[in-house]
């Protein structure tokens, strides 16, 4: 592990890659570990600003087709849904111009684990549901808001109270408590929208 710390350390030098884009490659790297909320959190600061977003951009779908490392696809993924909500807007119009980077993640595979293949699929089925219509982004953006103030009020929250109003907001195949929601492998319709 730590010599991927070292190797990553020295790439970033030799490139001369920008604040972004290291952030994109520490926070999308591939151990095990999850992400730091502070390097996420700076990065969605970094992607309010307008100088930052076309780097951004670029970084997050170079990581989002690397093919040979799961745990790139998978926390871009991660990281792509958690900009949607709160990062800049122009981060969900771009990736719904170029929505075919996600569609081809829908048949993601990976024949030595099934479940991150199975995860990965469900995970770009969301996202594409999200771009497809602006309004669920808006939707989910206002509620989570909301999410975070009362648990700013309350330590502890109301998660049922909390998965009732969620439930509200998006169609049921679509619920959990986290920005981390996942579709289930059945189609949407507009029925169920």
């Amino acid at each position: 592990m730590w010599f991927r710390n070292i190797r990553r350390k020295v790439k970033n030098k030799l490139f001369s890659l920008t604040k972004v884009e290291k952030l994109v490659r520490e926070i999308t790297c591939n151990d095990n570990s999850e992400p730091s909320k502070d390097l996420i959190k700076s990065l969605i600061q970094l992607s309010n600003e307008d100088t930052t977003t076309i780097c951004l951009l670029s970084a997050v779908q170079k990581r989002l087709t690397d093919r040979k490392r799961f745990r790139h696809v998978k926390k871009s993924l991660d990281l792509v849904k958690t900009l949607f909500v709160y990062g800049n807007q122009k981060f969900a119009d771009y990736f719904r111009e170029k929505m075919s980077v996600l569609q081809v993640l829908q048949k993601f595979n990976y024949p030595k684990d099934k479940d991150v293949e199975k995860s990965i699929r469900s995970t770009s089925r969301y996202l594409i549901f999200l771009l497809k219509d602006p309004n669920q982004i808006y939707k989910l953006r206002k509620f989570l808001l909301i999410a975070d103030k009362q648990q700013e009020e309350s330590l502890y929250g109301a998660i049922e109270e909390t998965d009732m109003q969620l439930a509200e907001v998006l169609p049921s195949h679509a619920c959990t408590s986290t920005v981390s929601a996942e579709v289930s492998s059945t189609s949407i319709t507009e029925n169920e929208i």
